[in-house]
């Protein structure tokens, strides 16, 4: 509301915003900052198309995405509104690279992206059009893919000490975009979406959805919690201590084909069954604190023993505040977090299907075509408007870090020192430092408080005490 309130943004609809003025020198700011530190990596600005045609994401298998906005030109070919690029960009390098001497590649790109939300809120922080940074690399071999892993992580994490905002790096779930190594990086603070567990003793942080706990005591009883695939032919039973909460996604990595849609599992699969259970197949997935020992309940319908499949030892549920850390055993907490950035290895998961490959190195006849190890690299830049101002903002209003407020200072005048006031400007801009002039038709008082309401670091002061002394005053906000 305040973004809205102080005219740094006009509301169009909902998940739609306009970025005026003042809005637009916080994003440049913003965009300034990353663009300085990914020049340390090696990486090069480029600027892909916004339309992204439909074969591409077919052969990816994410045509079927239900957040993409499609459409149509006159001859009736598809395309999509990019929500993200690395269909287009691996076809880019594919076009260019051909031999291993043409690797490593680093390339990005700051534009807007869309995604066809289907709760867009928060303002900026989930909006149906919004503003990202996108990078892609590009490697030989996966160590030489990690390695540039590291050296993007270590980037970003410049940026984010930049911005002067406690975050976190967690471990985290690549979801639709693939790939076997993730990290999230996250505001942390309590009107945020996202829950990451982290150790009071150690650096282990990670995401709710994957974070794991050191192995739990025995226990005597257990309850269970049902899945189903997405055939109906299997239902899936796990079963985790009574003071614990079952992680779909835990679950999900041993069987991949469940359907976390269906509200009730259990229902949908006997539904489906019609009754006729002996053909059906039972999956039993034991939680690591469930042993021979437990006391298990009884199954509500009776399968085949021949029928059934037991895996045991599996962390399977969510962790909670006060359990034990994997890494130390100290004490795990969970905090409220708004994530900003994410950053993923994803191996050969959009090389493949794209053929994008490369001539290794050695003679013609151990010469070899190999995929391209590939990392991608997202960094929310609207959304880091909205979320930098929802951990700074006070009892004031904003209070924007002073790398990324819109100017350094504003200048408030009385309305015989107009002049001294444009002379005060010309002289901070030659010093590198950017100001306004306030000059609405409000009263002095109120211009006095509004700047601190708008976030400004400082105020310049040309009024009475210049007129008795000849001395500006300085007002810190």
């Amino acid at each position: 509301d305040l973004l809205v309130n102080q005219g740094y943004i006009h509301k169009n609809a909902s998940g739609l915003y306009t970025f005026l003025p003042l809005g637009v020198a916080v994003l440049h700011n913003i965009q300034q900052i990353i663009r300085v530190n990914l020049a340390h990596t090696g990486a090069s600005e480029i600027a892909l198309p916004t339309l992204s045609d439909s074969t591409l994401w077919t052969k990816t298998g994410r045509w079927g995405n239900s957040e993409l906005y499609k459409l149509a030109d006159r001859n009736g070919r598809q395309f999509c509104l990019s929500p993200t690029n690395e269909e287009d960009v691996t076809a880019l390098v594919k076009s260019t690279v051909t031999s291993w001497r043409d690797l490593p590649v680093l390339v990005y790109q700051i534009t807007r992206k869309f995604r066809d939300e289907m709760r867009p809120r928060g303002g900026l922080l989930r909006a149906k059009e919004f503003l990202m940074k996108d990078l892609y690399s590009f490697d030989r071999t996966r160590s030489d893919a990690i390695a540039t892993y590291n050296r993007v992580q270590a980037a970003y994490r410049r940026i984010f000490d930049q911005f002067a905002v406690p975050y976190v790096v967690a471990q985290a779930d690549s979801g639709s975009i693939g790939g076997t190594l993730s990290h999230e990086f996250h505001f942390l603070h309590d009107s945020g979406e996202d829950s990451v567990v982290s150790c009071n003793s150690c650096d282990y942080a990670a995401n709710i959805e994957c974070a794991i706990t050191a192995s739990p005591d025995p226990v005597p009883e257990a309850n269970q919690s049902f899945f189903v695939t997405q055939d109906r032919n299997t239902l899936i039973v796990a079963y985790h201590p009574p003071d614990t909460e079952v992680n779909p996604l835990q679950v999900a990595i041993e069987m991949p084909d469940i359907d976390l849609a269906v509200t009730d599992p259990l229902e949908s699969f006997v539904t489906a069954s019609n009754e006729n259970f002996m053909t059906k197949q039972l999956i039993r997935l034991f939680d690591r604190a469930v042993t021979n020992k437990t006391n298990l309940p009884d199954m509500p319908v009776q399968m085949h023993r021949s029928n059934t499949v037991t895996f045991d030892d599996i962390p399977l549920t969510l962790a909670k505040e006060g359990d034990r850390c994997p890494s130390c055993a100290g004490s795990l907490r969970l905090t409220k977090a708004i994530e900003v950035g994410h950053t993923f290895y994803l191996g050969t998961r959009y090389s493949k299907p794209l053929d994008a490959n490369y001539t290794s190195s050695g003679t013609d006849s151990a010469q070899m075509e190999l995929p391209i190890e590939m990392g991608c690299y997202g960094i929310g830049v609207s959304r880091l408007v909205a979320a930098i101002a929802q951990c700074t903002m006070d009892s004031k209003g904003l209070n924007w870090p002073p790398v990324i407020a819109p100017y350094h200072s504003v200048i408030v005048h009385s309305p015989e020192f107009e002049e001294q006031a444009v002379l005060a400007h010309r002289n901070l801009a030659a010093a590198g430092l950017t100001s306004a002039i306030d000059d609405r038709p409000e009263r002095f008082g109120w211009k006095l408080k509004d700047f601190q309401v708008m976030g400004i670091p400082t105020a310049i002061i040309i009024g009475k005490q210049f007129a008795d002394t000849g001395l500006v005053e300085i007002e810190k906000r």
